[in-house]
């Protein structure tokens, strides 16, 4: 494969060799379950290089690990392949299972930011019945695989739709930390598409900027996922991890009331709230 440093970016770079023994650790966790590789040998050969870049002090010998690595993962593919539909599904209704009891029983628009592939959000619709018309899902690109029950638009800012008021739900899942600088604008513009008596549901890591480990290694999470399945690593950019008391804050600033909040003790600092508009 080309030099995966060279099309990163630099600032995401410095993260991935931020990692430490504990973040290791967790690494190999995650791709033992995630993970597929034809040769079982490869995953031990893995953790011995992970395990190189992590203990070297030398520049070049991390530079040259970081490779080997990269190189590795890339051989793999995730046991979430678009081609799975059958595991796909299982892992949409296990999110769904997560935040159910919230989910308004009346809904006839739905709106999810970062939807991805739809997978979510068309088990979502597929539930509450809903007409594909009224069922947007919203990413920064059109994804190759789609789902037929859903629109897909590719205005991942959400300013672009005009419908104030409207969205009984909203959902984002594991979506805010890739708005960056833009975030406060899009809660604004999400704010002003829920509807009164809407929902808004997350799914986010709870994970504060000061925890550098940590981050370190949901980077990685992020880069082996985008390695496995032939992605543009161009694309990756240092994600705004926030704690849940931190991107709380933010929400209140907003306009936003939390209704209520679960720590799912995953391997990722999950947790899912859900928020409603503050009407005095």
């Amino acid at each position: 494969m080309s030099n995966t440093k060279q099309a990163l970016r630099e600032d995401f770079y410095l993260r991935l060799i931020q990692l430490n023994r504990e973040g290791l650790s967790k690494l190999m966790a995650f791709i033992k379950k995630k993970i597929k590789f034809e040769q079982e040998t490869l995953i031990g050969e893995l953790e011995k290089a992970l395990e190189q870049l992590v203990n070297t002090e030398s520049i070049h010998e991390k530079e040259s690990m970081f490779q080997v690595v990269c190189s590795m993962i890339s051989l793999g593919r995730s046991s979430f392949s678009t081609n799975n539909y059958k595991v796909n599904y299982e892992r949409a209704q296990s999110r769904i299972k997560d935040i159910k009891s919230w989910v308004p029983q009346n809904i006839v628009f739905y709106l999810d930011v970062g939807g991805g592939d739809g997978e979510i959000t068309s088990c979502i619709a597929l539930r509450k019945k809903l007409h594909k018309s009224n069922v947007i899902s919203l990413d920064i690109h059109l994804p190759t695989k789609r789902f037929d029950n859903i629109t897909y638009l590719d205005n991942w800012d959400c300013k672009e739709l005009s419908h104030r008021n409207r969205y009984d739900l909203i959902t984002c899942f594991e979506s805010i930390h890739h708005f960056g600088e833009h975030t406060d604008n899009i809660l604004h513009n999400i704010y002003n598409l829920l509807s009164p008596r809407g929902l808004l549901i997350i799914r986010e890591h709870d994970v504060s900027s000061e925890q550098v480990s940590v981050i370190s290694y949901l980077e990685w999470v992020h880069l082996t996922y985008t390695l496995v399945n032939n992605e543009h690593l161009q694309s990756l950019t240092p994600s705004c991890y926030r704690s849940n008391s931190e991107l709380e804050e933010l929400m209140i600033k907003v306009g936003f009331v939390k209704v209520g909040c679960k720590h799912l003790k995953d391997m990722f600092h999950n947790y899912v709230a859900a928020y409603k508009k503050y009407i005095s």
